[in-house]
């Protein structure tokens, strides 16, 4: 069999796969976290209210109206008074103690050795707290909105242990995202559609250049929270009913992704 026929049976198997999950769910009502009406509503201003508070639990904040509005990413606070062109490996313990405390503040710690993460991240919630361990050590933590940072002996050790380089590819890549966003005309399809600069063939090779690698972005997270809720012995049937939402809009989505490619590669 074909590489493009093995490709075209396997969307139409994920497809009829996915469906028959939703049509399932829909009749019987069997999914959890449904049951609220209008669970996927996009009007009213309750439903604003929701993606204002998905959006700024997750770092980001909304411009403009809800229902017409762009997410960008949320810069670091604490960066007052820190110059643009100076990494934040450079600047005062004061400074990062500054920046560690910001609520909201994503940050990057170095993953002690013997631990079995590949990475430590933690949504800060502010203050960093100081406490006793059973035997009356004491012990220093950044408390965070679902993990919390690894302990440390002090306050110096705390700010020592972040990794200061992953952090600063945090702040230059929403830097370079909101910048992009700004400049960002209102309605990108008609930018695409209209722009002369580059022949229908061109337009489709860069866009699924460029969308290849936005999936293959996409699949190393899917990866990663596999990993978070293996790691953690997670049951799907304990997840919280907006993560069931989730993934249920996920696997729509999947559904239209699917359709189209089948669309795309479609011969005449």
């Amino acid at each position: 069999m074909s590489m493009e026929k093995k490709l075209n049976k396997f969307l139409d198997e994920l497809i009829q796969e996915v469906e028959t999950e939703l049509d399932e769910a829909t009749a019987s009502g069997n999914v959890a976290g449904y049951n609220t009406p209008g669970a996927f509503s996009d009007g009213g201003s309750k439903d604003k209210k929701r993606k204002k508070k998905i959006s700024t639990q997750f770092g980001m904040k909304i411009v403009g109206k809800v229902d017409e509005s762009v997410i960008t990413e949320r810069q670091f606070t604490g960066l007052d008074g820190i110059d643009d062109k100076t990494p934040l490996s450079k600047i005062s313990d004061k400074q990062k103690l500054k920046i560690i405390q910001g609520t909201g503040n994503i940050i990057s710690f170095k993953v002690p050795k013997g631990s079995d993460r590949n990475f430590w991240q933690v949504i800060s919630k502010g203050k960093i707290k100081k406490t006793r361990n059973p035997q009356g050590y004491v012990r220093y933590i950044l408390p965070g909105k679902m993990i919390s940072s690894p302990f440390f002996k002090s306050e110096k050790d705390l700010v020592n242990g972040v990794d200061w380089d992953s952090v600063e590819k945090a702040r230059r890549f929403n830097e370079s995202v909101n910048e992009a966003k700004v400049k960002r005309p209102v309605n990108r399809w008609l930018e695409l559609k209209n722009d002369e600069t580059m022949h229908p063939h061109k337009k489709m090779a860069m866009g699924l250049k460029e969308l290849k690698y936005q999936l293959r972005e996409t699949e190393k997270f899917f990866n990663w929270y596999g990993k978070i809720k293996s790691m953690n012995e997670l049951d799907s049937s304990d997840y919280w009913k907006r993560t069931n939402k989730h993934i249920y809009k996920i696997k729509e989505r999947l559904i239209n992704i699917a359709k189209t490619i089948q669309e795309i590669e479609k011969w005449k």
